[in-house]
């Protein structure tokens, strides 16, 4: 069993202000894959939130939500689901207060080749000074229950600095939040990761604030799947 990454789509960040923002999948989804969707936003007030929704009916669950904590507020909130069909989802982040005057939304697919995954935990950080170390950008720590598991990170910039890189053992996916075509968001992964404590983790050489989210999915549990072998004596 092994996870391996299918796609990502990365966005532009949107400028106008509106109550949602959508992106949608290059290619049909496999049923099982992991989905992951991203959002980060700015503005809507202290007390904004967001939900995600798909054009497939498919059902998002929330990771933890981060803030910037000024008054001029910046969001960012990973989601998860598992594909149920092979369409190519349209996935939509509807906010719950006004409308964020920049938003984005990035998406990634991830398949394990013994079936359907199951996810384990999650963690997401807000760091006003991380400063330049390596992996000093961290989602903060996280649990790992079964050996084999992927580990997802997402990381965003504040100042559009084109110079985030993956943590240790990590590869980054290609998905990007980007801000006048330069890149200032990021995902990455690792694949086949050990049972234990595992966060992930970026490093940029630019000191400034910035949001990580972590998602963790196992691989299926092992005896999973039970066949019975009758074997049938005859006098």
């Amino acid at each position: 069993m092994a996870f391996t990454h299918v796609q990502g789509v990365s966005q532009e960040l949107q400028l106008s202000g509106s109550s949602t923002v959508a992106n949608t999948y290059g290619s049909a989804t496999a049923v099982d894959n992991a989905l992951t969707a991203t959002v980060t936003w700015y503005g809507g007030g202290t007390a904004s939130t967001c939900t995600v929704s798909d054009s497939e009916g498919t059902t998002w669950i929330a990771g933890t939500r981060v803030a910037s904590g000024d008054t001029s507020t910046f969001y960012q909130q990973a989601f998860y689901a598992f594909a149920t069909t092979t369409g190519t989802p349209t996935v939509t982040a509807t906010f719950s207060a006004g409308s964020p005057s920049s938003r984005a939304l990035l998406l990634d697919e991830f398949n394990e080749s013994g079936g359907k995954p199951v996810f384990d935990t999650e963690a997401a950080n807000n760091q006003a000074s991380p400063g330049t170390g390596t992996d000093a950008i961290t989602s903060g720590s996280m649990t790992i229950a079964q050996s084999g598991s992927l580990v997802y990170g997402f990381m965003q910039l504040f100042n559009g600095t084109n110079n985030g890189s993956a943590g240790t053992g990590f590869t980054l996916t290609g998905t990007q939040l980007t801000f006048s075509a330069t890149p200032y968001g990021y995902s990455e992964h690792k694949l086949n990761q050990a049972s234990g404590t595992q966060a992930a983790t970026f490093t940029t050489s630019v000191n400034q604030q910035t949001f990580c989210s972590g998602l963790v999915f196992s691989p299926p549990a092992a005896g999973g799947s039970i066949v019975v072998l009758r074997r049938r004596i005859e006098a």
